[in-house]
């Protein structure tokens, strides 16, 4: 996972995925999530035979799900920020 930046506009940047058998030679396999962000973090092996990412769009962290890792489907908030306004 990487981040891709377009420098079109100033949300040009989306998360994208390259592959590589090596880790030497990579090869770009284009954008995952076609929508401006560029947190997530792919999971190393599959988990109940998808593959799984967090990623984050503002202020949350969502978990998502592919087979195939171009489509990603069942988007779900994992995680809130806390309220500022709690006291300590």
């Amino acid at each position: 996972m990487y981040t891709g930046y377009g420098g079109r506009f100033p949300e040009d940047f989306r998360i994208c995925l390259a592959t590589s058998k090596n880790l030497i030679d990579w090869e770009r396999q284009g954008i995952v999530l076609d929508e401006p962000n560029k947190d997530a973090s792919l999971f190393l092996e599959k988990i109940k035979g998808k593959y799984v990412m967090f990623s984050r769009r503002e202020p949350d962290i969502w978990l998502v799900y592919s087979d195939d890792l171009k489509t990603w489907y069942d988007h779900k908030i994992i995680m809130k920020p806390e309220s500022r306004s709690m006291s300590l």
